[in-house]
């Protein structure tokens, strides 16, 4: 099923001609739905791409959680509302 993928496309993906993609469509969905590329190749050139959908963004109650843990890490900054705010008044960046 699979051929020798081209500079073109990433090396991981399974490379599949058209017909078989044509014959095997709802199979090559659930894969890519499992998070394989798959390139469909139509006389050993790559035509089209079935990828894995986007991961979902993050909620905002999901983004203010990382913010927070973030915080609690102790990374990043440390400077005071103040400290900042004199530096953004100074042009500094950080």
């Amino acid at each position: 099923m699979a051929t020798t993928p081209s500079s073109a496309t990433p090396s991981t993906a399974t490379h599949v001609p058209v017909a078989e993609a044509k014959a095997k469509f709802s199979e090559m969905l659930r894969r890519a739905g499992e998070g394989e590329e798959i390139v469909v190749t139509s006389h050993g050139r790559p035509v089209a791409r079935i990828v894995p959908p986007e991961a979902p963004r993050p909620t905002r109650e999901q983004w203010i959680a990382d913010l927070m843990a973030f915080r609690a890490s102790g990374k990043g900054i440390r400077a005071s509302h103040e400290e900042i705010v004199a530096w953004i008044r100074e042009g500094r960046r950080y």
